[in-house]
């Protein structure tokens, strides 16, 4: 591993304040950030199975799929699922989980289910 990396993740571990400060923003961005994507979760898209898409910018809460990467719908239920999560301080706690999507993860198809409020109809970009 590089030298100059190791410092810099060396600095990181032993300097856990630090990490927190880079990550503070100013409560004006913070604000706008959160007003931006809860008018974005707001937008509602009527997806169909086969429909290629992808996250809304600021609304990823699964590792897949990667941002600006498609995943496909396979089916879109009538009735929300709920995860048993049953910690109300957990991002998933009631999440109502209502589009099932097929991902592509290590050359393998791997179906998951999502809230479709966070994503939107995947846009090739050449």
């Amino acid at each position: 591993m590089d030298e100059q990396l190791i410092k810099q993740l060396m600095e990181h571990i032993s300097s856990p304040k630090k990490v927190a400060e880079e990550k503070k923003s100013k409560p004006e961005e913070t604000a706008l950030k959160l007003k931006e994507n809860f008018d974005s979760l707001r937008v509602a898209h009527g997806f169909q199975e086969g429909q290629l898409v992808s996250w809304k910018k600021g609304l990823k809460n699964r590792k897949y799929p990667r941002y600006d990467e498609p995943a496909i719908v396979v089916k879109i239920l009538d009735k929300p699922l709920y995860g048993d999560e049953t910690e109300s301080g957990s991002p998933y706690f009631r999440e109502p989980l209502d589009i099932i999507l097929g991902v592509i993860i290590n050359d393998d198809f791997e179906i998951f289910h999502y809230d479709r409020r966070r994503l939107e109809p995947f846009k090739l970009t050449i």
